[in-house]
């Protein structure tokens, strides 16, 4: 199955429509036994360039309450991909930011091609990361260079992104689709019972963490107001 961030002028700014159709979508293949795996990429120039930030030109969306909220949605979306039994491959071309990072990290195959980049953008903008990054990143760097990079909001290749373990593959844009087919052939092949067992054995979550950053977030939001 194959999913597709469509809003290219924005370079697929993350609205809260998207988020609630993510969600679904999720469920929707979840609940169809012929499908093992789901393929998610962003249309146009780019993956994601984190959330949509004209959603918050109404100040009173600012507040911890709302931030909150909105967050939670962010990281359902997230963690739904996490812990879906599907095989998920998410695949980067462009720029992929803020919490597109953490929704192309959400993957359990990274794909990307060697015009992809990847910015931890938070610290440069007084806000910290949001949708579950700081447990994906603690995850495949470790604590300490997930937060140095997040702290001065490292602009990764991908070639620099694959040395670090957050992406599995590089590859011209030209052999892009090509890699994408071989890798969902072999997650066919591995078959759905393998796929899950597989997510439930390296997949987890830190509910503290989780909370945690929620928190964080919704307070560099009110500062930033």
């Amino acid at each position: 199955m194959n999913v597709t961030l469509n809003r290219p002028q924005t370079l697929n700014a993350i609205t809260s429509s998207m988020k609630t159709r993510l969600l679904e979508i999720v469920a929707e293949a979840e609940s169809d036994p012929s499908l093992t795996v789901l393929v998610l990429r962003g249309a146009g120039r780019a993956f994601c360039s984190g959330a949509d930030l004209s959603e918050l030109d109404n100040t009173a969306q600012w507040d911890t309450v709302s931030s909150l909220r909105r967050l939670e949605t962010t990281q359902a979306v997230v963690q739904a991909v996490r812990r879906s039994r599907l095989g998920i491959v998410t695949v980067i071309h462009g720029v992929a930011a803020g919490g597109g990072v953490a929704l192309a990290l959400a993957g359990d195959v990274v794909l990307a091609s060697q015009d992809a980049s990847l910015r931890l953008v938070f610290g440069q903008r007084h806000l910290v990361p949001d949708a579950a990054l700081s447990d994906l990143l603690i995850s495949a760097v470790g604590a300490r260079k997930a937060l140095s990079l997040s702290l001065l909001s490292q602009n990764l290749t991908a070639d620099e992104a694959m040395t670090l373990g957050l992406v599995d593959k590089v590859c011209s844009r030209d052999e892009l689709d090509r890699t994408v087919n071989q890798t969902v052939d072999s997650l066919a092949e591995a078959g759905p019972e393998t796929v899950l067992l597989m997510k439930r054995l390296f997949v987890h979550e830190d509910p503290v963490r989780k909370a945690v950053e929620g928190m964080a977030q919704a307070l560099a939001f009110k500062h930033a107001e």
